[in-house]
């Protein structure tokens, strides 16, 4: 198997978590439920969906997999990074300053922690 646009993509089932960043992703590039999506509810059912040939293939985080109890060596890595994200931290527009600043400070020093840029794959100048 080798995809090399979206249209050969859609050629084949894919499996997504229901109401994911990668569910979502795959609806907006023309993949379609019940057609060549299949959607379920966590990632370790969708490993286990591609392994017994349910679906073909899944638009997933590398990062899952690792932390999963699969065996990484069953699956092949098609393409390289698709999209990128930010992340942000939200909260109630009456909180006070104190909390925000708490609550800045911490994802601040959550955002640079070497684990956490390793799992998402950030840049280290972010």
């Amino acid at each position: 198997m080798n995809i090399e646009t979206t249209k050969d993509a859609l050629n084949y089932r894919a499996v997504a978590v229901r109401n994911s960043f990668e569910a979502n992703s795959l609806k907006r590039i023309g993949f379609i439920e019940g057609k060549n999506l299949i959607l379920v509810v966590d990632y370790l059912t969708a490993w286990q969906m591609l392994k017994v040939g349910r679906a073909d293939i899944t638009y997933a985080n590398a990062p899952i997999l690792e932390l999963s109890d699969m065996n990484s060596s069953l699956f092949k890595r098609q393409g390289g990074v698709i999209e990128t994200f930010q992340l942000y931290v939200a909260a109630n527009i009456n909180t006070d300053k104190k909390t925000i600043n708490n609550l800045s400070s911490a994802f601040y020093s959550v955002k640079a922690d070497s684990s956490f840029k390793k799992l998402f794959n950030l840049n280290t100048n972010e």
